[in-house]
């Protein structure tokens, strides 16, 4: 009974990425994540069916860490602000997750050979559908991108392929035949798509991943012909290195702005740490902090700096933004786990995991899969994988070791429940708010804004639900509750439209200080927008707070200063202000 609930388990589990929130708002990423937090209820059953078997998994290193890594998310939480209490939900999840999959490996080992190929089934399915996209034969998820597979940008998807890529390759090595063509089979379907995504980072990571993977196939080959051809070898490493070079070079003119972009991004994020070393800013702090940090950093930056700077929600790399938002410490932590995942897989020869991992590794630093369940569920699933042995037969009496397994297993269960019904309120929230968006497009703010409150209340951890419903507020004559949802959206955001409202609310509340303020410290986290420099000039031009010159050095700086896109809007405020200057 427990191995066919932990294999229903493991294949609706795996299904994730197919899974598509359809009436959610942001259902892409959230339909997955209630998914797997109805999918835990099954997930838990079964282990609890599990406990009556004699046999237990043995905790070990990677169990203790992965343990110690939730408790140091809980210590440097904001709990007063609680800006993401839905991450701590999905972050209990997991760890569950953790400790159902141990204890189902440690009870049926040939389950982790079942759980791989899931894994090399949905990259294949993944792949065909990145073709059918790319010739036209299914839609994709961006209308500005034309392959996205499951996920929103070609990013991730490419990101997911390349980490499955290792995976797919390992089957090839199988001794049946149908199993080492299906290999074939998934390898080339991916590595036919995964150029079309445009990843640098998902290249690279597929490129070092196949590469270890390939050396720990052949190094013995490798060693003999460096014994035997020491010359040959200076050569081709030489020539190597010769073509890393020029593909680095190559990837970084292929998109120049957007490599700019990111090391602004990650040098930006240094700061963030150096100001928040230990406590870090609590899960969810990241892009507030981040905006403060860019807004000082900027002032003092060079102009090709300020072109590239942006409102990020992420800081791309993964590894950053731990340690900005829960601190060296707990970063640490979780370079230990990743480090204990890998030492265990090289203990028990898994080397397709290894390469995995470091694939991982390689994208984490330049992207954000940390953020999406699927790289969650694919690190969760392998890491298990890699630290759980061959079972062996328990001893009995039960020793203090198998009661402090039972104890943390039932502990699990008690807690994952827990969080299964924490997260129940936040299905209906996030229908009801995919309803009242379609009428916020159609600017039906009057009779939406009492529901936009509404739901507000239920979402304050949402800045995105906190503009909207402050937009209502404002549009139908409620400045001041505009101003109170506005506050706390900007200790949520990055985003500078969010100070850009305030202001102007600020502003029709005759709070001309308060406006002035505001729009300044906006102009500082984004200094080559045009757009606050035109809201200071309306601000100075109001006549119950006329400055002559500071309107006419606002002005100027509207009428002359470069767009990084020259748009109608643009435009429409240059001759806005020479109608005022005139006036």
């Amino acid at each position: 009974m427990a191995l066919f609930l932990f294999c229903i388990f493991c294949l609706l589990l795996l299904c994730t990425p197919f899974v598509s929130g359809a009436g959610l708002a942001n259902g892409l990423v959230m339909g997955k994540v209630f998914w797997i937090h109805l999918m835990m209820g099954a997930g838990y059953l079964a282990l609890l069916v599990s406990l009556f078997k004699k046999r237990l998994l043995k905790l070990n290193g990677a169990d203790g860490l992965l343990i110690a890594y939730y408790l140091s998310i809980l210590l440097t939480y904001s709990w007063k602000l609680n800006p993401e209490p839905e991450k701590l939900v999905f972050a209990t999840q997991l760890v569950g997750l953790w400790f159902v999959l141990r204890q189902a490996l440690t009870l049926y080992r040939p389950l982790s050979g079942f759980i791989l190929f899931l894994f090399t089934l949905g990259g294949l399915a993944e792949a065909l559908l990145g073709m059918a996209q790319l010739h036209g034969w299914a839609l994709s998820n961006h209308a500005l991108f034309p392959i996205t597979g499951t996920f929103y940008n070609p990013g991730p998807y490419s990101g997911y392929l390349a980490l499955l890529l290792p995976v797919c390759l390992s089957f090839t090595r199988q001794n049946k035949t149908f199993l080492k063509y299906y290999g074939w089979l998934c390898t080339m379907a991916i590595l036919l798509v995964l150029p079309a995504g445009m990843s640098r980072s998902a290249w690279l990571a597929a490129l070092i991943g196949c590469g270890y993977l390939a050396y720990s196939w052949h190094h013995e080959k490798i060693q003999l012909f460096a014994r035997k051809h020491p010359k040959s070898l200076r050569i081709l490493f030489l020539a190597g290195c010769l073509v890393g070079m020029g593909c680095l070079y190559t990837g970084y003119h292929l998109k120049k702005d957007s490599a700019d972009g990111r090391f602004l991004l990650w040098k930006v994020t240094t700061e963030v740490i150096t100001r928040h070393p230990l406590s870090g800013t609590g899960l969810g702090g990241f892009p507030a902090a981040y905006a403060q940090a860019q807004a000082d950093y900027l002032q003092q930056a060079t102009h090709q700096e300020a072109l590239v700077a942006g409102c990020p929600e992420y800081a791309f790399n993964e590894f950053l933004q731990i340690g900005a938002e829960q601190g060296l410490f707990s970063l640490f932590l979780f370079l230990f786990w990743l480090g204990s995942i890998g030492y265990y897989a090289k203990k028990q020869k898994r080397v397709e995991i290894i390469a995995c991992l470091i694939s991982f590794i390689l994208f984490a630093c330049a992207s954000y899969p940390l953020q999406l369940p699927e790289f969650w569920l694919l690190l969760i699933f392998l890491g298990a994988i890699s630290v759980t042995p061959e079972p062996q037969i328990q001893i009995t009496p039960v020793s203090h070791r198998q009661k402090t397994t039972i104890g943390i297993l039932d502990t699990s269960i008690l807690i994952g429940l827990y969080a299964f019904f924490c997260q129940k309120g936040y299905y209906p929230a996030y229908r009801k708010w995919n309803n009242l968006q379609a009428l916020y497009q159609s600017q039906a703010y009057a009779s939406i804004a009492d529901d936009y409150l509404e739901l507000a209340s239920r979402l304050p951890h949402k800045p995105e639900v906190l503009f909207e419903a402050a937009q209502c507020q404002s549009k139908t004559g409620n400045p001041q509750e505009a101003i109170r949802l506005l506050k706390r959206a900007v200790c949520l955001s990055a985003d500078p439209m969010i100070h850009y409202m305030l202001a102007k609310n600020e502003q029709a509340m005759h709070h001309y200080q308060d406006a002035e303020k505001t729009l300044r410290y906006a102009l500082h986290i984004l200094p080559e927008r045009i757009y606050p420099y035109y809201l200071l000039v309306q601000l100075y031009a109001d006549p119950d707070y006329y400055q002559p010159e500071k309107l006419k050095a606002m002005a100027d700086s509207v009428l002359t200063k470069e767009p990084k896109v020259n748009s109608t809007a643009i435009r429409e405020m240059r001759e806005n202000v020479r109608h005022l200057l005139l006036k």
